[in-house]
């Protein structure tokens, strides 16, 4: 304790990422006003031996109507294991989706609503459409009317569990100029924890 308080806080701390500041006021027993303020935040700190940990503070001040600090209790954890795994994740997402946009083939996640989610460049530019107006909207909305009721119910019955994912499968495609374009896909399920 002695050791930290002659190093001085802004020695030990190398960054600070506020998440959330909230105020509220209170009325105390002796109907003084004052306000709480509830603090999280994330720490990059430098330990005594020069590793660095990143530590989530969750606190809470009681602060009077002058502004004065009355006091402050909060918890401090060690959030460094739980901080590089989420890294590593954005990591493999990002190589991820750089393979999938130099693929010389479409790649197009759609939810069981048929709602897209993800499309890579090489289906934006089959469709003739930016990615940004694609995602969010019902694949239906890119295939032929003729196809949409046999692929409705192959969706319902992939999702509902009453056949197996259909691997292969040959559909066409509306592309933005009203051109109809043949593609041979071959289909996965992906599903969470839960199977679903």
């Amino acid at each position: 304790k002695e050791e930290l308080n002659k190093l001085g806080i802004k020695k030990i701390i190398k960054e600070i990422i506020v998440d959330n500041l909230d105020r509220q006021e209170t009325i105390t027993s002796t109907s003084e006003p004052e306000v709480v303020e509830d603090y999280f935040a994330k720490y990059l700190i430098t330990t005594k031996a020069g590793e660095l940990k990143w530590i989530e503070d969750n606190s809470f001040t009681r602060i009077d109507v002058q502004g004065k600090r009355l006091n402050s209790i909060g918890v401090l954890r060690d959030v460094t294991a739980l901080h590089k795994f989420i890294n590593q994740l954005h990591e493999e997402k990002n190589r991820l989706d750089s393979i999938l946009e130099v693929a010389e083939m479409i790649f197009v996640v759609i939810d069981q609503n048929e709602v897209i989610h993800f499309i890579n460049r090489k289906g934006s530019e089959i469709l003739g459409y930016k990615k940004e107006e694609i995602i969010g909207r019902k694949w239906r909305e890119f295939v032929p009317q003729k196809y949409y009721a046999e692929l409705h119910k192959i969706f319902d019955e992939v999702f509902e569990e009453e056949i197996d994912p259909v691997e292969k499968l040959e559909v066409p495609v509306i592309s933005k100029s009203g051109e109809e374009k043949i593609i041979d896909w071959h289909n996965t399920v992906l599903r969470n924890e839960k199977g679903k």
